[in-house]
């Protein structure tokens, strides 16, 4: 029975994804809006590389909602905040939150928020000098429900408010838009191995409508993603997580791309975490190429995990700090 209502669920996810592609592709929408949507929002995905699966996240909402049902904990509640060394003022802030009220259901919240870096302009017919500042900002809301469906298998859908001010010096002015995600995840011990776990997840992320300023329009980036996350006990006090990920941005069409990253964790102890990772893409679409590494710390139910980006090329993937703090009980 089980099998069956997944994979009417998993075609009705399919219709619904291709024609919501196939409708804006048409529409001629070429031109991306709110990028920050695409900026790692923990500190441990980004030691690794930039994306990872892992159920014990307190900001796991923003990357694929469907793994909290697998913590160990029914509750738990984190921040990030991500600062650029290169694009100073330019942060993002989150924080995320999840409640499993019991084995089979759960809810996730997040809010995320992003401050460019302040803008000057000028008014009048000379525009000789600065008169004014403003900063543009973005945010997003988001709401999941969490299903498990078997003791290996659960999914999520995720509503997403998404509001962008971007000056009103700018022909843009401010926008709004809705979207969505739906994720599954699938976790299960090797059977050849016993003692590795794979877990491993699928991910659609922000189709819904475009965004709005105006009579203008534009398109969210909209894009599927393929994580495993292999857990390698060589005893119970030394664990490596091996990460292998995949995925590509379909929309706005004109900025489709593929992106990847490896990664690996050391876990000593449960207390201590070493972490490296590099990460593949398109560089002129925003995705990048750059080596990160972290680290973290565990004290019974207080975490705290950073992370640093190298870019190699691209100086907007340079000198990129990620810290987050998480509480779990």
């Amino acid at each position: 029975m089980w099998s069956s209502n997944i994979r009417k669920w998993l075609l009705l996810v399919a219709c619904y994804l291709f024609t919501t592609v196939h409708a804006q592709a048409q529409s001629g929408i070429g031109t991306q809006a709110v990028p920050f949507l695409e900026i790692t929002t923990s500190a441990r995905h980004a030691g690794m590389g930039g994306y990872g699966l892992f159920h014990s996240e307190a900001t796991g909402i923003f990357t694929n909602a469907a793994a909290g049902i697998f913590s160990n904990t029914p509750f738990g509640v984190g921040t990030t905040l991500s600062a650029r060394k290169n694009l100073k003022d330019g942060n993002l802030y989150a924080v995320g939150s999840f409640y499993n009220w019991n084995k089979n259901n759960g809810l996730a919240f997040g809010v995320r928020y992003f401050a460019h870096p302040r803008v000057s302009f000028t008014e009048g017919l000379l525009q000789v000098a600065p008169v004014n500042f403003y900063r543009p900002t973005d945010a997003a809301v988001d709401l999941a429900y969490i299903r498990r469906l078997t003791e290996k298998l659960s999914v999520s859908a995720t509503a997403r408010y998404v509001y962008s001010d971007l000056g009103t010096s700018q022909d843009f002015g401010k926008g709004m838009g809705f979207a969505a995600d739906l994720g599954l995840v699938y976790e299960n011990v090797l059977p050849e191995t016993v003692l590795i776990t794979w877990r491993t997840g699928l991910l659609a992320s922000n189709f819904g409508t475009p965004m709005y300023y105006g009579s203008t329009t534009y398109t969210m980036p909209f894009s599927v993603k393929w994580a495993n996350t292999f857990a390698l006990p060589l005893s119970e006090n030394h664990i490596f997580n091996v990460v292998l990920n995949g995925g590509y941005r379909i929309l706005p069409v004109g900025f489709s791309a593929i992106e990847g990253n490896v990664g690996l964790e050391y876990n000593m102890f449960k207390y201590g975490f070493l972490r490296a990772g590099y990460h593949v893409g398109h560089e002129e679409r925003g995705l990048g190429n750059f080596l990160s590494l972290g680290a973290g710390a565990a004290f019974a139910w207080f975490k705290v995990d950073v992370a640093y980006w190298l870019g190699t090329k691209d100086e907007a993937y340079k000198n990129i700090l990620y810290l987050s703090l998480s509480i779990f009980f």
